[in-house]
This record gives C-alpha cells, structure tokens and sequence, in this order.
C-alpha cells in the first residue's frame, strides 16, 4: 500500500509540532476505532490560499476533516504502551499530507478530553469521548444481527412490523396514549405486539419475529425505561416446549458468537415458580451463589416464633450467609449492613424485623442461645453451619406465594451485595440460566397495578391471553382461580428477568370466558377486545410464543447495572431525554387542535377557590369580613387565589382574589374551630390546610393552649405569602421592600439563629418559627 495516494476521512487528534518546518497529528477514523499518523511539511498554498502545514497546524483538535496524502512506510515505534489506544494504532504506515479540507469546526468552549466526563445533555459528547458507550452500541447492533440471523435463517421465522398506533386494551400496564384530532378519540402506543402476533398467527403466518419498541407508563428504574425493545416472538402449533427450545438456540448462539462463551448448556434448568420461591425467596433467582432458604417454625420454640412477628401463625424461614470466617469480623459486617440506608426496607419489614445470629463456637450454644438446645442442635446440622456463618430468621404470613420475591429473598441479595462491597466474597462469574414455569394464572389486585380493570378483585398474573397449564387448572377457574397454574414461563439469569413467555389461549369461547367470568371486566371493557376474539373465532391453531427484553439481555452480556448504558439515547429517572428536551409542554394551539384540556390544573384552582370561599362564608357570619377600600386594608400586591400577610397595622390578614380582607386576630379559638368543623369529612385536605392556616401545629382541634393568636410585635414587619405563588413572587413578598437590607437590619432581628435558609430573602425576623404551622416553614421553596 506504501506509495499510493489516498483520502481519508475522520477527526484529528493531538499534534506535535517537531519543528517549524514538520508537524506530526494524529487522523482517528470515522468511528474512531483506528489512528493514523499524518506528516506534514509545508508546501505552497494553491491560489493565494493557506498552505497545507499551516491549515493543519491551526486546526482544532476533534476537527471533521478530510485528508488527501500519500501513503509511506514508518519505522515503528518501540513502544506505545503510553498511549491509551496503543492496540487501534497503525504503526506500520503514515501519511504524508498533500492537502486538508476542514469539513467543520470545533468550537474552543468545548473541552474534550479523555478523562472530561459529559452530563447528560450532552449525551452526543458522551458517545463521541467514551469508547464503552460506542463499543456497546456495536455489540448491541452485532448482537441484533445475530437474533434475525439465527431466528428467520436457522428456524424460517418472518420478521413482520406491526403497528404503533394501537388501541387502549387493559392488559396489565398503564399505557401512552396519543390524542387524535377527532375529538375523543385516541391512540395507545403498544405495550407489546402481543395481540397483533396472535392475530398473525390466525392469518396463516406460521412463525413471527420482530425487535420491536414498546412502550408503558411504569415507574421507572435501573433496568426499566418508558420505551424499550424487545425480541418478539409467536410459534403457531407450538407449545411453550416448542418456544423454549428454540430461545435456548438463539442465546447458546448469542453467548458464543458476542462473547466467544460456547460451553452453554443444551437445555437450560427448570424450577416452578412455588420451589424458586420457596428455595431463594424470589422468582427470578440467582442461582451462582448458595445461601438457600428453609422452613422452620416447627422446630422453634412457640415463644420465639411469637416474638419474630406480629403474626399469630406465621411461617418462619432461615437462611445461612457465609461471611467471614473470624465471628468479630461478620459482626462488624453486620453493624455495618444495619446501619446502612440497603437495610432500612428490613429494618421497617410490617412481617417484621429480621432475627440476625452469629454462628460463634466459642459462645454457649455456638451464639444460637435463643433457639434452645435441641432447634440449634438441629439447625447446625441442617445448615452445616461454621464459625462466622450468619444465620438469619424472617417470619412471613402464612399464605400462598404472591409476587415476585419475599423480604428473606430481598435481603439474601442485599447481604450478598454488601458482603462484595466490604471485600468478604468476590462477584460471582458465569452465567446461570433457568426457567421459571407454572406461574399462578391469577394474582389478587393491588393499588399499585391497574390490572386488566375487571371487578373480581383478582387480575391475570402476566396477561388475559395466558393459558392454564392442564386440564385440572381449567377446573380450578371454576373452584379456585387464584390456584390455578399458568402454562407461562420466564427465562432467568444471574437473578435478572431477560423475558417472559407462555402459551395463549386460542379459544374465543375460553377467552370470552376468563374475561368476562373469570376477571369479570364490564360489557365496555370487553369491546376492546371484540376484534380479538372474533380472530380467535376463525380457527385460530393453537399457539405460544415469548418476549425477550432486548435491552436488558445486552446489560447482562456486557455486565452493565443499567440498561441506560446500552441505549443510545435512554430516557431519565423522570422519563425526560436530557440532550433534546423532551417531553415538552404543550402549547395552547396544541391542546386545542387535540380537544385537550389540563384538568389537574383547573382542579388545583377549585380546590383553592373553594378553601377560600368556605373562609369567606364563614367569617360572614362572623361579620369579620372587611370591604376593599377600608382603612385597615394594604396596598401590597395580592395573589389570584390570595395569600396571608400583614398590613401597615399589624394585624394578620388574608387577602382574596377580591380584595376582601379577612381579620383572622379577630377570631375567637372557638370560632375557628367552628370553621374547621364545617369542612365535610371528605374534604380532609382542606380541614389540614386550613388548620396549618390558623397556625395550628400538631394538627388536633384548635386550643386556648396553643396560643397562637397573639404573634410578637415585629410580626407587623413580615408576611406569609401562599405556597402557590412562584419563587420570585414569595420573594418579592417575603419582606417589605424597604426592609431589602442584609440580615440583621429588621428589629429584633435573630440573625444566624433564624430557622430560615441563611440564603432567603426573609432577612431573619422570628415569624417562621416561633409561629408554629406557618406556611413559610412547611411549604418553602426557596
């Protein structure tokens, strides 16, 4: 190659000027993988324009250009060990430089080195200066490649788009919905293709696959984002047998053609959802490390079992933790671990707390005392227990497994975290694979999961199109459906969920059935899924299939925390993406042409209204209500919904919208009372606020005790602004304008002792706390 003329293309790099008359620089290529030197001498400019040695020597490094040169052997280096990409370099060959074309500029306000880290409004910094955020962008497009390779060359799948304007249906999670411009109607961005794949598989379509976007309204998480992707798939006259057969050859040819792994198991463990539970206190097991749990309330004396929780008949499990093998050292790890903000979830257990021994052969007992002779005894040998060896007890309610893990599961992990942390165990290698099978089809609802919104108290554990597992769990919908079991799977590693699958139900009639009798959704609900069941109708041939959490899988093959780190541009803990700004507000235009309206909003300001309108009713009846215009009223600016302050006399006031003044000193205790009696009990917020309005700190009925109607005499000198007015606003207000002196200049001024943020603008009077339930102290915001 030595000899040939060439243009490259690519960013440059550090520069050494030799001497005036030869610069040596540095030509990173378009994906910055590679380095090349560049040599340049000076040369003539071409029609008066700048030299070639002078443009590259006045260029900014991280600069896009284009290079034309010609190739020339080099002698190389001896050593490269210094620089960080040594192994990218080319050392055998550089180029002479003929001409540089800047193709832009790099701006001097951006510092751009190695060690710079970028936040995340720059993620495009972050991507072009961190050599790990690319690499794992190439592994997950290589690792892409490979599924649709394996999937549609080796198992004949068709890989089909399916829409992203669907249709709101309750399967499980909250959903996008995305407003039509015909008034009413709206799209629901899709969860997952799952009712578009079992309609391919009604339509002659005998294997599906996509990497699809979904997206859901969750809370979010290390390992969760509001849209995400997935590896999905759907097997017509299939079983789960069938699907999990065919995971397990994409994953084997994954880990050895990404990872170079090829000692994969042919057929990866099974464990049902009740021994995982049972066994490591979690559906999604790590299986790497031992630590298994037992039961063991029978062999407790009864006292103890009554002391480990407030549960009159609980089940009580144990587990043992290999620490340190020196019993100080594992108490001082423990001390530690219960110190720690990881422990608080343990600590605050409603099963209660968690009972923590040190298996100590020089103690009465081995340090088992409260366990008596003959449980200890037992325990020692059921646990092949060692010195340092924690022995850790949780009692748990005795019913039926609901859920994804237990505290004793939780904590299993915590301990295990924090034992790597402190240096007493080293981070498991390898990967561990299972399937977790026979899911309960059914699960009690809860606050936190909206379910597929029927009225049976009772939601599908994954989603309505599950199948139970055999014909027995078919007579359990009619018994008992919270016992019946799920033909579902899950494909576990190294504690982490990559994907869950099951068999679906091909039925319309059995579908219909677990709906409508079974989840009891309303005739409504049942609509949105009249399209479905009129598939289902037309001969549907049974059928199973799974989605793979695509990002996650990449996580857990490059050994990252978070899938933020395998992602181009992930969103943020608060679903906002950093670099563009999204989401934005929406724009009056916007909203009309979209029939919207903000009714959280609108229902803040009723909310307030009617506070105020109960005040003022109130207080009519008092005949404490003072016109516009009075003498005792102020001049000061007055907020929408009003705000409390003090006039030119002294006297505690609110302000209305109206400008009506309302004398709350003129009010007997009584009175007050009175007021806050009014309020109906469905209206709790209102009676709180209004006794944090009148000053009432513990928050109980309103007492000559609490004295809180006769404030010291500088109180004339501040205001209490409403904690709905903006920062600037409560600023403004805070103090009279001619007191916006520094802090000390207000009489009787408090100075440093001020409960006040040394940095307010209320320049220290005593109003905020020896006036107890004042706003400024609850609702500040400065």
């Amino acid at each position: 190659m030595a000899d040939q003329q060439i243009i490259l293309h690519g960013y440059l790099g550090a520069r050494r000027d030799a001497s005036r008359s030869l610069t040596f620089a540095e030509l990173h290529d378009m994906s910055l993988k590679k380095t090349i030197q560049l040599v340049s001498s000076p040369t003539a400019g071409v029609d008066g324009t700048k030299s070639p040695h002078q443009l590259l020597r006045e260029l900014s490094e991280h600069t896009p250009v284009a290079v034309d040169g010609t190739v020339v052997s080099r002698r190389a280096p001896t050593s490269v060990s210094t620089i960080d990409n040594a192994g990218a370099i080319i050392t055998t060959v550089e180029l002479k430089v003929d001409s540089v074309t800047p193709l832009n500029s790099f701006p001097e306000d951006i510092i751009m080195a190695k060690e710079t880290i970028f936040p995340p409004e720059k993620r495009h910094l972050q991507i072009r200066n961190d050599q790990i955020i690319r690499e794992a962008l190439a592994f997950r497009s290589k690792a892409a490649r490979t599924i649709r390779d394996e999937l549609c060359s080796n198992h004949e799948f068709m890989e089909i788009e399916t829409p992203l304007l669907f249709k709101s249906t309750p399967e499980g999670a909250r959903e996008f919905l995305v407003p039509t411009r015909t008034r009413g109607l709206a799209y629901a961005l899709p969860q997952s293709p799952q009712q578009y794949k079992q309609i391919l598989m009604a339509s002659g379509v005998p294997r599906y696959m996509q990497i699809a976007k979904c997206f859901r309204d969750e809370d979010l998480r290390a390992d969760r984002q509001p849209e995400f992707t997935q590896v999905d798939l759907e097997m017509a006259f299939a079983s789960g047998e069938d699907v999990m057969r065919i995971v397990e050859s994409v994953v084997r040819r994954l880990w050895a053609e990404c990872l170079n792994i090829h000692d994969l198991s042919e057929t990866f463990r099974r464990m049902t959802y009740e021994e995982a539970m049972l066994k490591y206190g979690s559906d999604k097991p790590d299986l790497r490390f031992g630590s298994e749990l037992h039961r063991i309330e029978y062999l407790l004396p009864v006292d103890l079992v009554q002391k480990i929780g407030p549960h009159a008949d609980p089940i009580v499990d144990v587990l043992k933790f290999p620490a340190a093998e020196d019993p100080q050292e594992t108490r001082k790890f423990v001390a530690s671990f219960m110190d720690s903000a990881e422990a608080l979830p343990f600590v605050q257990n409603p099963d209660g707390q968690p009972g923590i021994f040190v298996f100590d052969s020089r103690k009465p007992l081995q340090g088992l005392q409260v366990f008596g002779f003959e449980a200890a005894e037992q325990l020692e040998e059921m646990l092949d227990l060692e010195d340092g060896d924690l022995v850790v007890l949780q009692a748990r309610k005795n019913a039926p497994f609901t859920g994804g893990s237990t505290s004793l599961g939780n904590l299993r992990l915590a301990l295990h975290k924090a034992a790597i942390k402190h240096g007493l165990r080293e981070a498991p290698k390898g990967f561990e694979f299972t399937w977790i099978t026979d899911f309960p089809l059914f699960s009690p609802t809860s606050d936190t999961e909206p379910g597929q919104g029927g009225s049976a108290g009772i939601s599908s554990t994954h989603h309505p199109f599950t199948a139970p597992k055999t014909a027995e769990d078919v007579d359990q919908l009619l018994t008992d459906p919270l016992n019946a079991k799920a033909d579902h799977y899950d494909l576990v590693v190294n504690g982490v969920e990559l994907g869950g699958g099951s068999r679906r139900i091909h039925s319309a009639a059995m579908q219909e059935f677990v709906m409508r009798e079974i989840l009891q959704m309303s005739d409504e609900r049942m609509k949105d899924f009249a399209h479905l069941l009129e598939v289902l109708r037309a001969g549907c041939p049974p059928h199973a299939g799974i989605a793979l959490g695509f990002d996650r899988l990449i996580a857990v093959m490059l050994g990252r925390e978070s899938v933020r780190d395998v992602i181009a541009f992930p969103k943020s803990g608060k679903g906002e993406d950093m670099l563009v700004k999204s989401p934005t507000k929406m724009t009056e235009e916007q909203m009309k042409t979209y029939h919207l309206q903000l009714q959280h909003t609108m229902a803040s300001v009723i909310n307030k209204v009617m506070l105020f309108t109960l005040i003022f009713a109130m207080l009519s009846t008092f005949g404490l209500a003072v016109p516009t215009g009075s003498p005792e009223s102020t001049s000061m600016e007055t907020d929408p919904l009003g705000f409390v302050g003090t006039s030119a006399d002294g006297v505690l006031r609110s302000y209305s919208a109206n400008g009506t003044v309302l004398d709350y000193r003129k009010l007997s205790n009584a009175n007050i009372q009175t007021l806050i009696n009014s309020i109906p009990a469905s209206n709790k917020d209102q009676a709180t606020e209004l006794r944090a309005l009148f000053g009432n700190a513990d928050g109980n009925d309103v007492t000559d005790d609490d004295q809180i109607f006769n404030p010291p005499e500088h109180l004339k000198l501040a205001s209490r602004p409403h904690p709905d007015m903006s920062v600037e606003k409560r600023q403004n207000l805070c103090v009279p304008p001619k007191f916006k002196g520094k802090r000390g200049d207000l009489p009787e001024c408090v100075g440093d002792a001020c409960a006040v943020h040394e940095n307010c603008k209320c320049q220290g009077c005593e109003f905020c706390h020896i006036w107890p339930g004042a706003f400024i102290l609850q609702n500040c915001v400065i």
